[in-house]
């Protein structure tokens, strides 16, 4: 069990890497804005329409390899740009589990938001894990130049959760991965949390903020959606996650579970829905490779390798 002072320490220490972030994101986008990087954002207000099919950069038929790993987002999207080589380069879009309330969610206010969540999920508080204080979008601001994409559309916060108006989210297409996962809880020699990377180890990609159903009803056993509806929700998101992507020409993806954290949204049932939507014909032919990094809490990894994984 970490000690309650470790855990004060911790969200102070992520306070300051808030603090050295803003001093440094300018240079470091500007130190890779020749791969791409930028600080610019684009806000979908509604769905899109289906894909094309007849401009499909893969052969029709061809079968989406799709993994699941229990890590963070952006280790897994290096992870993954690394094995692939130059062609993944451009070409890699991770997704982020938004707050459709704030931009970045809690990032700016060092974490303190998550407590109120997590007591929302009902867990109790002193026993969890350091890395249990962060959302996943909050992990995403820590160790990359998120964050100011998401203040360039911050005229859209809020932006409904559900219902049609809810389809809608950002695509930032230059994101830095400039820093160690946090989740990784990697210090540096002089102690510091979530050190910065050294540049021949960053990696530029794009990111799609998309937001689920908050805290929506549930069946009994609270294995599934209450409502049909708020099924329909989630497969419209993921729809919108990969239009997107595919009409941004991302073909290499790292997924998540889609509302499965501090939104209360079933894990089973939304692993489900997502591989369906996946499997729709409309995206056959558009994507290499989709890793899902499902890092905690923990089960989730359990249900979404069990119900997604798919081998080539």
């Amino acid at each position: 069990m970490v000690r309650l002072a470790d855990r004060r320490s911790a969200l102070q220490r992520r306070a300051q890497i808030v603090q050295a972030n803003k001093k440094r994101f300018t240079t470091v986008i500007s130190e890779h804005r020749h791969e791409g990087a930028s600080s610019e954002s684009v806000f979908f207000s509604k769905q899109l329409q289906p894909l094309d099919g007849t401009r499909r950069p893969y052969p029709a038929g061809s079968k989406i390899q799709i993994e699941v790993v229990n890590e963070d987002s952006l280790v897994a999207a290096r992870k993954l740009m690394d094995s692939v080589g130059d062609d993944a380069k451009g070409k890699t879009a991770v997704l982020n589990l938004a707050s459709d309330q704030h931009p970045g969610g809690g990032y700016e206010s060092g974490s303190m938001a998550q407590v109120s969540e997590v007591k929302r999920r009902s867990f109790e508080v002193f026993n969890l894990h350091l890395s249990d204080f962060t959302l996943q979008e909050e992990a995403l601001c820590y160790s990359s130049t998120l964050f100011p994409t998401l203040l360039h559309s911050a005229s859209h916060y809020p932006w409904p959760n559900t219902g049609p108006k809810s389809i809608a989210g950002l695509y930032s297409p230059g994101v830095v991965i400039f820093r160690e996962a946090l989740t990784e809880l990697v210090l540096s020699s002089d102690g510091k949390l979530c050190p910065e990377l050294p540049s021949k180890r960053r990696r530029v990609i794009s990111v799609i903020s998309v937001a689920a159903p908050r805290l929506p009803p549930l069946s009994t056993d609270g294995s599934d959606f209450e409502r049909e509806e708020d099924r329909d929700n989630v497969r419209e998101k993921v729809r919108l996650i990969l239009r997107i992507a595919a009409g941004k020409n991302q073909r290499y993806l790292v997924l998540g579970a889609l509302g499965c954290g501090a939104y209360r949204c079933p894990p089973e049932a939304v692993a489900r829905l997502m591989k369906e939507v996946i499997l729709e014909p409309e995206f056959n032919g558009w994507f290499r490779r989709i890793v899902f990094a499902v890092y905690s809490p923990p089960g989730n990894f359990q249900t979404f390798s069990r119900n997604t994984h798919r081998s080539s």
